[in-house]
């Protein structure tokens, strides 16, 4: 009988340690899963901070490049009726065969600004903050931006066929003629772009309320007092002092 006793005593006991052990696993394990889950929240929290803070970021950068682009449009708005009368001036001779003097071809330097873009997430988180509206403008300022300089790098590819018409690098046929003024057509056309692109800039700009820089900044774009200076420097622009 003892020894029945003593038998079950042990069972029990054993019973009661593989339970203690049971109970110190499911708690261990517990433990470590909310571990776990902790340093995947902290990780999660880390991640959408560092993304709050470069939305932050390419917002503050989307706004300065907006005033710029602002500035490279009145910069343009200023260059673009001179240039006009150039190519206009540039077309007739190719068309009657008058002679063109060699500083009449010569390109001025044009507008670019590049204009990095943003991805999806960012663009999604740029929209967040501001709502549909003024992101979309601020966001399509972009767009335009890029279009200005592809339009800005096609007039000057164009540009350089006027060389046909001088006569410093031979005679000139009417082939030579013809392909000068379709390059002149050319770039009309994308001038046109590039004041269609203007026009939508200014009109965004009343959705978007980014103040420019008050007074300029020595540096900063500025457009051409006259058709004699954009000539004389050579340049499509001039800049504050």
């Amino acid at each position: 009988m003892f020894a029945a006793m003593r038998n079950g005593l042990g069972r029990a006991t054993q019973g009661m340690r593989t339970r203690g052990m049971v109970g110190l696993f499911v708690f261990e394990f517990f433990v470590v899963v909310l571990g776990v889950l902790a340093a995947q929240g902290m990780q999660e929290w880390a991640r959408q901070r560092q993304q709050q803070r470069h939305v932050e970021q390419e917002l503050e950068r989307l706004s300065q490049r907006y005033v710029k682009t602002q500035q490279i449009g009145t910069a343009w708005r200023s260059a673009i009726p001179c240039m006009r009368a150039r190519i206009e001036r540039l077309m007739r001779a190719a068309a009657t065969g008058m002679p063109v003097q060699s500083q009449l071809i010569q390109r001025p330097r044009l507008l670019r600004q590049g204009y990095p873009g943003t991805d999806v997430e960012t663009a999604a988180g740029i929209r967040a903050m501001l709502g549909a509206k003024k992101s979309g403008a601020l966001l399509d300022v972009q767009t335009r931006a890029v279009d200005m300089d592809e339009n800005s790098q096609a007039m000057a590819a164009r540009w350089e066929k006027f060389r046909l018409l001088d006569p410093t690098y031979g005679p000139i046929s009417a082939s030579d003629r013809s392909i000068a003024r379709e390059a002149g057509a050319d770039i009309l056309m994308h001038m046109r772009t590039l004041e269609i692109a203007i026009v939508n800039i200014e009109e965004q700009a009343l959705d978007l309320s980014i103040p420019d820089k008050t007074p300029p900044v020595k540096g900063d774009l500025a457009p051409v007092t006259s058709c004699a200076q954009l000539w004389a420097d050579g340049t499509a622009y001039s800049r504050v002092k």
